[in-house]
């Protein structure tokens, strides 16, 4: 996998989301103090699975909304998630609208020892599913409705 992208949000900083676009050689350059440090070190954080430290929360924004986001393309052909069964991400809605895997890891900036309160893989929302797109979709929403006890759905 490779990192296409990196997005922090109220960390250090940076009280607005800020996008970091990466490309074979990628530079940070800037005076001091404008941040290039912090981007080092929230990629640390969450590629290492490190918790952030209790003044690493944006002291103008919400340290509730303490967010790193990464992206990745280059992905495997197929992963194991559940089991040993193997499966594609796409097969399991897992890829972004730009084909890449997005993952959101949130963390409780507001606390003393700031913890990472969840990890989210950013999927295809339902309203910008194509059905149409997934021949399995059909069994999978009837298999839903039998499931339900219904045959309608509130959009």
């Amino acid at each position: 996998m490779k990192l296409a992208r990196v997005r922090v949000r109220n960390f250090r900083c940076f009280q607005r989301e800020l996008s970091i676009d990466f490309e074979e050689i990628t530079a940070l350059i800037g005076k001091n103090d404008a941040g290039k440090s912090t981007i080092l070190d929230a990629l640390d954080i969450f590629l290492n699975d490190t918790d952030p430290d209790k003044d690493d929360a944006s002291k103008s924004g919400d340290p509730k909304d303490l967010t790193i986001i990464c992206e990745f393309t280059d992905l495997p052909e197929e992963v194991i998630l559940d089991d040993s069964i193997p499966t594609k991400l796409e097969a399991e809605f897992l890829l972004n609208p730009e084909e890449r895997l997005e993952i959101h890891k949130f963390y409780s900036g507001e606390l003393q020892k700031p913890k990472c309160k969840s990890i989210e893989a950013h999927a295809y929302p339902l309203g910008e599913l194509h059905l149409d797109e997934f021949p399995a979709a059909d069994y999978f929403l009837n298999f839903v409705f039998q499931l339900a006890g219904s045959r309608s759905v509130i959009c």
